[in-house]
């Protein structure tokens, strides 16, 4: 699962963001799906074998962008292929408390991980970007750069930077 990813606090991770393909296994005109999962810590959530549609990428993308900018006090890095979910509350100084949460059949969430866990938000959407930037490229090496959730992250991808004191 590789090395823990810790900010230079050693009291706060990042949250990075894994996204592995193999778009020679989906047919043409096929919604785009990849293995995605975030690592916290030394978990794999939801898990490291975790397959999903690339559409959330730019979800998290602008939920990250909204907290960071303080449009959001709260936000929710929902997966699409399950009941599982990430979310991210604002505390203070770039820093949010992170929360794992997996959903019942009523949408009442479990929670895996306690919200006494701290993230840096620019390392984290710093990570995310990549991982974007890395799906986009991968998606465009095989033709499918046209694709709508493929312009929709490119089109996240330009407002996060846009609007991100970080520079990639």
């Amino acid at each position: 699962m590789g090395e823990i990813a810790r900010s230079s606090d050693p009291k706060v991770f990042n949250l990075d963001f894994q996204v592995k393909n193999d778009y020679s296994k989906i047919p043409p005109k096929s919604p785009i799906v990849v293995t995605l999962y975030v690592i916290v810590g030394d978990t794999a959530f939801p898990e490291d074998t975790w397959f999903d549609f690339i559409p959330v990428l730019g979800w998290w993308l602008r939920a990250i962008r909204d907290l960071k900018n303080g449009i959001q006090k709260e936000a929710t890095l929902q997966f699409m292929d399950g009941p599982q979910a990430i979310n991210l509350a604002y505390f203070k100084n770039n820093y949010a408390r992170i929360s794992l949460l997996r959903y019942d059949e009523d949408q009442t969430a479990e929670y895996l991980g306690s919200n006494t866990i701290l993230i840096d938000i620019d390392s984290s959407e710093r990570n995310l970007i990549r991982a974007s930037q890395k799906a986009v490229a991968d998606a465009e090496s095989i033709g499918a750069g046209d694709d709508r959730d493929i312009e929709d992250i490119r089109q996240e991808l330009t407002k996060t930077l846009a609007r991100s004191r970080i520079t990639n």
